[in-house]
């Protein structure tokens, strides 16, 4: 079986990072000979099968600091011809460019991922025009819905399969045998982050607060120190601390999903948005901007889930006031649509073997 190095930077806090912990399992589990490269280490890591190495440039993000980018780009370069991969799979724009340079002259097959809204992506900056050369040079492109191949050339379209999320087992086996006789208790989840305009859903919920004095949401997840207390005044200034509460990061979102009544994704844009699959798997009925790439690949408005208007607080309030208006049973037929659509969506037979395909430069 092939050797597989993959590299992101670091295991914790976000959708793509989850998504290599669970891939890098499958993987090994597969047979093949599985090696993650991060930057560095964190205490609040995804995780991930005893079969895959892990290696890191720095045991903590200040060690790392303290690393030159000569002695980083060193010393990941010296791991590659040691563990000497058939196949390279690259995660993240910071990532992707770095490894432009040290995989440099390495024989190897590369395939680059897109895990973002490839045209608006805060992460790629001014980096894009060496970005694009990423992928003009990758042997092949995962991407997470069709309408991310449109970012591409003709030439570079050719490369791209689409290769949806995979959800965590511990979801995909949730039960949700209760379902409250009212929706109160609403839950975001996810790394916190401008581009998740949290400013806009705490304005939509304090407009339907005014009317429904028990609904409470909470906000699961991390972000900078800077942006969190950003959130947390914003909190403050709508009058909401009472109702909004911020609870940190989670080992365990699947617990979390089933003690929430209802999932909001707020986003302006996404690229396939790990935590709103996994929501719709636990049987949860979710509300989600219909923002660019992702949410309308998952939820068909009204059926399976709501789409509002991305940007939208009057939007998202009145998704709001409906899912509190829904009686157990509707909300219970909603939940149990949402998660046989996700299955089948991001089924992981299906995605396993396009993924194996294009490892494997089928």
């Amino acid at each position: 079986m092939k050797k597989i190095l993959i590299n992101i930077g670091r295991l914790s806090n976000g959708g793509a990072e989850r998504v290599v912990a669970l891939w890098a399992g499958i993987l090994a589990q597969r047979g093949y000979d599985v090696s993650l490269y991060i930057s560095h280490r964190d205490e609040d890591e995804y995780h991930v099968n005893p079969r895959v190495r892990i290696e890191s440039t720095a045991s903590s993000q200040k060690d790392l600091l303290d690393l030159s980018l000569f002695k980083r780009i060193k010393k990941h370069r010296d791991y590659i011809k040691k563990f000497q991969p058939d196949v390279m799979i690259n995660f993240l724009p910071g990532i992707q460019v770095r490894m432009l340079v040290i995989s440099m002259g390495l024989k190897l097959r590369i395939i680059e991922t897109v895990r973002n809204n490839p045209w608006i992506d805060a992460d790629i900056g001014r980096t894009r025009p060496i970005w694009n050369l990423c992928f003009k040079k990758a042997d092949a492109i995962i991407i997470q819905t069709e309408e991310q191949a449109e970012y591409f050339s003709m030439r570079e379209k050719r490369k791209c399969t689409v290769i949806r999320n995979p959800i965590s087992v511990d979801c995909i086996n949730a039960s949700r045998t209760e379902y409250a006789e009212k929706a109160t208790r609403f839950m975001v989840a996810g790394r916190l982050a401008f581009q998740k305009n949290l400013p806009m859903l705490i304005e939509a919920f304090a407009m339907v607060s005014k009317e429904n004095t028990d609904i409470f949401l909470d906000i699961v997840g991390k972000g900078t120190d800077d942006y969190t207390a950003f959130i947390q005044r914003c909190i403050d200034n709508s009058g909401m601390a009472s109702r909004i509460t911020m609870r940190g990061s989670t080992n365990d979102i699947c617990d979390a999903l089933l003690r929430h009544d209802c999932f909001i994704l707020s986003s302006d844009y996404e690229g396939m948005p790990n935590a709103l699959a996994e929501a719709m798997a636990t049987g949860m009925v979710c509300i989600s901007t219909d923002c660019k790439t992702g949410p309308s690949d998952m939820i068909e408005d009204g059926v399976t889930g709501f789409l509002v208007k991305t940007g939208d607080a009057q939007s998202m309030a009145k998704a709001i006031e409906t899912v509190v208006s829904m009686s157990r049973e509707q909300r219970k037929e909603m939940g149990c649509r949402a998660k046989q659509s996700i299955l089948s969506l991001c089924d992981d037979e299906t995605n396993i073997k396009k993924l194996i395909e294009v490892i494997e430069g089928e």
